[in-house]
């Protein structure tokens, strides 16, 4: 899980990978969750922003469960 400056340099971005053996298990959705916590209740970050590729449809649903 990675926090890096979009391409665009205003914003932050979120960034996540997991081997295919763990997919489908709820761990994108706790680490990403937890990453969520800590940046807006510690005022880290004030605003996240993540992409997907409209082909990975699982990942296009975890972001939109998380509120992306």
């Amino acid at each position: 899980m990675l926090l890096t400056p979009h391409y665009d340099g205003e914003y932050i971005q979120i960034s996540y990978m997991f081997l295919s053996s763990f997919w489908g298990n709820g761990f994108a959705f706790e680490a990403v969750s937890q990453v969520l916590c800590y940046s807006f209740e510690d005022k880290v970050y004030n605003k996240l922003i993540a992409e997907a590729q409209s082909a990975n449809t699982s990942s296009c649903a975890l972001l939109k469960r998380l509120g992306f």
